[in-house]
């Protein structure tokens, strides 16, 4: 658990450097029409959808992302936190309640 801790925060780190130093050269047209590679978030919301709804390990990184985007980022101190705190809650909410999706490695075992 703690390797794969280890791993998504420096993973993190790398992904944050890259969308905000790396990216914004090859797309220059993205600050007039307001659409920005956010890689981070997209992520944050696949580590949450493919972890178990009981997990928080999802929570943690989704705070850690947006700590990074915070610090690299001209806006407000938890601007990014935030968002991407809502959005692992609201997803850990709805894959809870509503989803439910198979367990592949026990169907796999059944075979």
């Amino acid at each position: 658990m703690l390797k794969r801790i280890l791993v998504t925060i420096v993973l993190f780190y790398i992904l944050a450097l890259l969308q905000v130093s790396f990216l914004p050269r090859f797309l220059p047209w993205a600050p007039l029409s307001g659409a920005w590679a956010n890689i981070i978030l997209l992520a944050v919301i696949l580590i949450n959808f493919f972890e178990k709804p009981e997990s928080s390990f999802g929570v943690f990184m989704a705070l850690w992302g947006g700590f990074l985007l915070d610090i690299f980022s001209a806006r407000t101190a938890i601007y990014y936190s935030a968002i991407f705190f809502g959005a692992a809650v609201i997803l850990k909410i709805i894959l809870a309640r509503y989803i439910r999706l198979p367990d592949f490695f026990a169907i796999a075992k059944r075979l």
